[in-house]
């Protein structure tokens, strides 16, 4: 009999878990292929805290692979957050970034097309320190002028604001014109998908 979570549209819904078996001999291959193109199940996970999120198969008896995408919906190439083949041995590791309360679809499967076998999955979440960015928060935005190349990461930001450009996790820089005339503020070269807001004072 296939497993129930066999397809991705039946995900099982998980939270942080320990030793939660599973067995892929009866599954059958679902989804885009992006990872892995073995029998595979799904998980929809919902975190339970803001911070780093690990999902482990360390333990498992054949040679695993692992993906996690952002959201529960059809997994596509643009939310693919990671792919692992062998982390512990020939078994699957992934360490990623979560807010709390959002979810995110696992894909767990074997290296080879035909690679099947029993394992178990652990999912935990470490939460992120209490103001892991100093300018998460508009009230907080970081005064600057003119700058090149200002670092910035947003990956254990949180969302603050009135929403009306963005709602995911941002942050604030209060700039103090330099000269009159045009201004450019440019996030060219960022990894991910950004936006951008500016407003007047």
């Amino acid at each position: 009999q296939q497993p129930p979570n066999d397809n991705h549209q039946n995900a099982r819904p998980v939270g942080d878990v320990t030793n939660l078996t599973f067995d892929t001999t009866l599954a059958t291959f679902d989804g885009p292929g992006l990872c892995m193109t073995s029998p595979n199940i799904w998980y929809c996970y919902t975190a339970t805290c803001t911070g780093d999120v690990t999902v482990s198969l360390c333990g498992s008896n054949f040679d695993t692979m692992l993906a996690v995408y952002d959201g529960c919906g059809y997994p596509t190439q643009g939310n693919l957050i990671e792919c692992n083949d062998d982390f512990c041995n020939k078994a699957s590791e992934v360490t990623f970034a979560a807010t709390a309360g959002s979810q995110y679809l696992i894909e767990v499967g074997g290296y080879g097309s035909s690679e099947v076998g029993q394992g178990t999955v652990n999912i935990s979440c470490q939460a992120a320190g209490p103001s892991p960015v100093p300018n998460d928060d508009c009230q907080n935005a970081q005064p600057v002028g003119n700058v090149t190349n200002l670092a910035f990461d947003t990956t254990r930001a949180a969302f603050d604001g009135p929403g009306h450009c963005m709602t995911t996790n941002n942050i604030w820089y209060r700039y103090t014109a330099t000269c009159t005339g045009d201004v450019t503020v440019s996030l060219c070269g960022s990894n991910y998908d950004t936006k951008l807001a500016v407003y007047s004072g």
